[in-house]
């Protein structure tokens, strides 16, 4: 692990001023050109210094024999003869920027004075100006001007006011204009009609040997004081002019002493630190009102290396490919997809490592994968940003399809293996951690499938080598997570991919019938199709996702008591049973059970019951329909309205039977797994169970309490509570753990066993739940595991009763 310095040294402005001067300084060329600071806080930075008040830390970072990033020098101090570099300046650009810059008065229209009251002989006393008040900083200027613009720019001019404690001195900063290419005011230029106004230019208190400048400067300024040799009083007044003489440089000779010994600490990172880290902490500690983005650092690099502007080519993707963006922030993708095309992570690292050079080079090939990710997302229904399950696809999505050719049969592959990863994606645990590395892992699994690659054993790669398409490592959303799922207006990949089955169906409008598309999604609604009125009367939580729908309109807040069916035909005024039909089979909502009803004449108990009943039977119909689209649109299918409702057929009861065995298992695999691990560790889930599975479990119950708030999160504090959640992929991952096979390997005696049965049992569990097609071969290999596991733990039931 890298050891960086961090605590503050300390450096005199001196030295700072001389490693500028030098050349020993650089600014990484990824900060900003310009002079961001304005003349107010310019102005705030000199007070700091004259007045020798505390500042903060500068970052800097030690160059060692080679630069990390490449460089630049501080605005306007380039040097003569170029010293080797030893620090890049990483934060504390626009302090040293404007220390160096006001102490030369190089900026083009503003010129900066220290102001010293002592000196402003032209001024009026107080007394002598009627209108002003007591506490004004304004005073009336005595002054004879060069032409009329002078007036009008000298009227009323601000002169700092006397602070208690410092002298009075302070920073002024006269704003210039010109005409006839000359600055005015013209006073600013001449030193005696400065000194006059109690104003000595900054450039005479930089911190380096100008003695001889100084002098000049100062004799110029007073030599109108000079007595003249015909002068009666002479001596005297050449007595007076020596001492103010000496005044003036007494003043200037204090102040550049306290200027060049003024500290401005600075934290130090050693010439071994990482670009990366070195990036990290310089993002964190810009102070900026706008902090630069990784995306700045890299268009700064391009530009360097390449002479090519990133601004410009993302101005050209945008007009080619206008619907890129909807999805995400164009230049995010743009150096997610370029990193993974380059092998590299989708995120900070790989962007700050992958090849600049290669990022130009391969333009036309960016660009022609960040619209065919368009198109493809168009084509699954998932239309813009607000409504994307998780953006860790697109990257992932756009890079694969430099694999992929535009035509022909190996086209159609892609695109199958595409879908089973989107979908995929959507609905399994796969991106709600790390999604970056994660993505990156399936990129390579995708692009080895595609290529045809082989292991080194010889075998090639296929779709469990791509981590997400892997039911092993990552099942499928199963029925009672689908029905927990929240309201899909939220961040929410789960609820984000449901309705993205809807609009991939085309969900028709209830008022118009118009399908969904992405020119009017923008209108489109998140409704409630069992009334939330409703429902809360009830104290049953509406907000699901499977109890909603995207329309068009704002929903009706006076449907009182009404049933869902009866509220959406007077609402909508659907007379034909077919547009009726259409309309709501379009949203995969389940007609019989919405249309139950009948809550009018019940009285309050049994109408709450009803209620109750009606909405969970709408849920578990509907929770069944998705379940069938997600389980044909992962395996790379298309679907239709049809598929999922028409064909859905009621379980044969021999298949019902299964899965009332399967539910059995269940109950006695939780119970032995609560009996067994406890005898391991006192806590066994925090101390035993992964931590994917825990976060799973607490996502799970949190949604469970939202659907059932009358109930209470200490009632699942207990381990055979907590189980109730786990899937069977998790029991079986428990039982043949390390640190757990000792306590069940009496029992099972083989992992391999246990692996093999679990995968019929899953496997079958998942064909009924999904009601699919049934399968003999499963049908029969998930009999096999259910004898299995019945004949096993039967015998351990017997064996603790004896």
């Amino acid at each position: 692990m890298e050891v960086t310095s961090s605590s503050a040294q300390n450096r005199e402005l001196t030295d700072w001023y001389t490693k500028i001067k030098n050349g020993n300084i650089k600014l990484p060329r990824f900060q900003r050109m310009a002079d961001a600071w304005d003349i107010s806080r310019i102005k705030s930075f000199l007070e700091t210094l004259i007045h020798n008040l505390p500042v903060g830390v500068t970052l800097i970072l030690n160059v060692g024999n080679k630069e990390k990033f490449v460089s630049r020098y501080i605005s306007t101090a380039e040097p003569k003869i170029q010293e080797k570099i030893t620090e890049h300046l990483l934060d504390g650009q626009q302090r040293l920027t404007s220390f160096w810059r006001a102490l030369h008065n190089n900026y083009d229209l503003e010129t900066y004075f220290v102001y010293f009251p002592e000196f402003n002989t032209i001024v009026k006393k107080q007394s002598d100006v009627a209108d002003i008040g007591e506490n004004d900083n304004k005073v009336e200027i005595v002054v004879v001007l060069e032409d009329e613009e002078d007036i009008e720019l000298e009227e009323n001019a601000e002169v700092p006011a006397e602070e208690d404690g410092n002298e009075g001195i302070s920073i002024y900063c006269r704003t210039r204009h010109l005409k006839n290419k000359q600055k005015y005011p013209l006073w600013a230029n001449s030193a005696e009609e400065s000194l006059k106004r109690g104003y000595i230019p900054i450039q005479l208190f930089r911190p380096e040997e100008i003695q001889s400048e100084i002098e000049n400067w100062i004799e110029i300024a007073i030599k109108h004081l000079e007595p003249l040799d015909s002068d009666p009083d002479k001596f005297k007044k050449l007595k007076e002019y020596n001492a103010f003489e000496k005044r003036v440089m007494r003043n200037i000779t204090k102040l550049r002493e306290t200027i060049a010994h003024f500290n401005l600490p600075y934290l130090s990172l050693p010439a071994t630190t990482s670009k990366l880290i070195a990036l990290q902490v310089f993002v964190n500690m810009n102070t900026n009102s706008k902090p630069l983005s990784i995306y700045d650092i890299i268009v700064a690099e391009v530009e360097s290396e390449t002479e090519t502007s990133l601004h410009d080519l993302q101005e050209k993707l945008d007009s080619k490919y206008p619907k890129v963006k909807d999805y995400f922030e164009l230049n995010f993708l743009i150096l997610a997809t370029s990193a993974l095309l380059q092998d590299k992570l989708p995120n900070n690292r790989g962007m700050i490592d992958m090849d600049k050079s290669k990022l130009i080079k391969n333009w036309s090939v960016l660009e022609n994968c960040l619209g065919r990710m368009a198109v493809f997302m168009e084509s699954q229904g998932v239309f813009d940003k607000k409504r994307l399950p998780t953006n860790a696809v697109l990257s992932v999505i756009a890079a694969t399809m430099s694999q992929i050719p535009e035509t022909g049969d190996l086209a159609g592959q892609g695109e199958i293996l595409l879908k089973k990863y989107l979908w995929s994606s959507f609905f399994t645990s796969r991106y709600e951690n790390s999604s970056a590395s994660r993505a990156y892992q399936d990129y390579i699994g995708l692009k080895n499938v595609i290529n045809n690659k082989v292991k080194e054993n010889g075998i090639p790669f296929d779709k469990n080598d791509i981590p997400v398409l892997n039911r092993k490592l990552y099942s499928l959303a199963d029925k009672e997570e689908i029905m927990a799922v929240g309201w899909a207006k939220k961040v929410n990949i789960r609820a984000r991919g449901i309705l993205a089955i809807s609009t991939l169906l085309g969900s028709q409008d209830f008022a118009d019938g118009k399908q969904i598309s992405r020119e009017n999604i923008a209108k489109r609604e998140y409704h409630h199709i069992f009334p939330d009125a409703l429902l809360k009367e009830a104290k049953i939580e509406s907000s699901l996702v499977l109890n909603c729908s995207l329309i068009t309109g704002k929903t009706n807040k006076n449907i009182g008591r009404k049933e869902p069916l009866i509220y959406l035909k007077e609402r909508y005024k659907w007379a034909d049973e077919d547009i009726v039909n259409n309309r709501l089979n379009s949203h995969l909502i389940p007609i019989k059970e919405l249309a139950n009803g009948g809550y009018e004449n019940l009285e309050d108990e049994e109408r709450i019951a009803k209620i109750k009943n009606d909405f969970d039977a709408f849920i578990e119909a509907r929770a069944n329909y998705f379940l069938k689209a997600i389980d044909l649109l992962t395996q790379g299918k298309q679907i239709t309205i049809d598929t999922i409702i028409k064909n859905s057929k009621e379980l044969p009861e021999s298949i019902k039977n299964l899965k009332k065995e399967i539910d059995k298992i269940e109950v006695l695999i939780k119970n032995l797994l609560d009996e067994k691990l406890h005898i391991i560790n006192s806590d066994p889930f925090n101390q035993l169970v992964s931590e994917n599975t825990r976060q799973s479990t607490g996502f799970k119950i949190a949604s469970h309490l939202k659907k059932f708030p009358g109930e209470n999160a200490e009632d699942y504090q207990l381990f055979r509570k907590k189980l109730n959640f786990f899937t069977l992929g998790e029991f079986q991952s428990l039982i043949i753990k390390k640190a757990c096979w000792t306590e069940f390997e009496p029992i099972f005696k083989s992992k391999q066993n246990v692996e093999t049965r679990f995968n019929q049992l899953f496997t079958l569990r998942n064909q009924i739940a999904h009601n699919n097609e049934q399968n003999d071969i499963i049908i029969k290999d998930g009999e096999a595991a259910i004898m299995w596991f019945n004949s096993i733990l039967k015998n351990e039931i017997v064996a603790e009763g004896s």
